[in-house]
């Protein structure tokens, strides 16, 4: 494990010994971005760093004074090949990130955002990104990274909820069906019971889709 901490600039220049390969990216939502990240492009250069990956953020070629295209600067300016990726907002923001506590503990989401749709993205997609980058030395390239498809939080939600009900009808009529070969052994109860345990749930699935 090699030790590198913006704050302390001693811990900069010995982590990028031998390595021919850097993934930047800044704390999340830092207007000192630049100058945390700064002295790590600069010491980059002055190693043997050969490519750079930076994790920037959706839309921020779109505003010059934004923190991270700043840092997109000063990377680009830096000499050494490059590779930028702009992922949008992340997906794991309703499961683990800063949205998470509002929905666990309120059931609700709170984002001001309106009818807006964003096409969301897994970190899991981010990542295959970066190693595609590396792997393939797309230096040069500047990439926005999106989702498959754009999304309202009303459709977030409902891919989150529709997916747990249907597991949720699944298990009750599991349990159901034991219940009624046990208690009763009405061909028409159990049955219907089937039916309306698959059907729901194959229903509540494909209103996801």
């Amino acid at each position: 494990m090699i030790h590198l901490d913006y704050a302390e600039s001693s811990t900069i220049s010995p982590a990028l010994e031998g390595i021919s390969a850097l993934v930047l990216m800044a704390p999340p939502l830092d207007a000192n971005a630049p100058a945390l990240l700064g002295p790590v492009v600069k010491a980059a250069k002055g190693a043997s760093v050969r490519h750079v990956v930076l994790i920037s953020a959706f839309g921020v070629n779109h505003n010059e004074q934004a923190p991270m295209r700043i840092v997109e600067h000063l990377v680009i300016d830096s000499g050494v090949p490059y590779t930028i990726l702009r992922p949008n907002l992340f997906m794991e923001n309703f499961s683990a990130g800063f949205l998470a506590p509002s929905i666990r503990e309120q059931h609700a989401i709170y984002l001001a955002a309106g009818d807006g749709k964003t096409s969301f993205i897994s970190v899991e997609d981010i990542v295959a990104a970066v190693t595609a980058a590396v792997k393939q030395s797309l230096a040069g390239k500047e990439f926005d990274l999106t989702g498959s498809a754009a999304l309202n939080q009303v459709k977030v939600a409902l891919k989150w909820f529709f997916p747990a009900t249907a597991v949720g009808l699944i298990f009750s009529t599991l349990l159901g069906l034991y219940m009624a070969f046990k208690f009763n052994r009405s061909r028409a109860i159990v049955w219907g019971m089937l039916f309306l345990g698959t059907a729901i749930p194959l229903a509540l699935i494909l209103m996801m889709v």
